[in-house]
This record gives C-alpha cells, sequence and structure tokens, in this order.
C-alpha cells in the first residue's frame, strides 16, 4: 500500500530529462579522469579528514551565561506544559535548585575574575 502511494507521487514529479535506470547506473562510467591525485592532495585530504573528525569529537565549552539560558529555557518550557503533561513538582524544584548552583558558580567566577584583576 505504501509503495503504490509513494510510486504515484514519483509519477506526478515533473522531470525535464529523467534517468532510466541503466543510465543512472552508468551515469559515472563516462566521466573521464585525466589524472591521479598526486601523494601530496591525498595526504592532505586524509590530514583534514582527521582534523574535522577531532574537532567533532572534542567536547563544546559551554560558558556560564549559555548554562543559564538553557535551564531558563528549560524551566520556562516546563512551566508552561498543561497539566496533562504530568510533570513532578519535585523534578521541576531540582532543575531551579541546579540553576540556582550555577548562577552562584558564576558570581563566584566573576569575583575571581575581579579580584585577579585588582591583585595582577
Amino acid at each position: 500500500m505504501k509503495c503504490k502511494c509513494l510510486l504515484i507521487k514519483i509519477d506526478k514529479l515533473s522531470f525535464t530529462d529523467p534517468l532510466n535506470a541503466q543510465e543512472y547506473l552508468e551515469v559515472d562510467n563516462n566521466e573521464v579522469i585525466n589524472e591521479m591525485a598526486s601523494d601530496a592532495k591525498i595526504v592532505a585530504l586524509v590530514k583534514n579528514l582527521i582534523l574535522m573528525i577531532l574537532m567533532m569529537m572534542t567536547p563544546m565549552i559551554i560558558s556560564h551565561f549559555q548554562a543559564l539560558t538553557a535551564f531558563d529555557t528549560c524551566i520556562l518550557y516546563l512551566e508552561q506544559q498543561p497539566d496533562e503533561f504530568n510533570l513532578n513538582v519535585k523534578d521541576l524544584h531540582i532543575i531551579k535548585d541546579l540553576r540556582k548552583k550555577v548562577s552562584r558558580e558564576c558570581t563566584n567566577a566573576r569575583k575571581q575574575m575581579t579580584l585577579d584583576g585588582f591583585l595582577g
């Protein structure tokens, strides 16, 4: 049933010059490769790929401000939910307590920076 519906939708698509299945399979065979990539190009590509993978694996550092904004958004979302959401009041208090801890840490970090600047 789903396949038939999908086929009907595909048939409705307008194609200016559609490929048949055989042409689709052979489209890359007609491409002429004039030269092989040099070893230096291959090494550079691999190095870039490795760097990209390492950057993706590096954990993102989140600032106090970003954390507080995320907590505020989460709390606002949870408070706006209808009663059917069955939100446990204790859970909301836990999130608010965590927000307070982050806020205190942010304030302490600012005080330390001010003190360091004054003494430094």
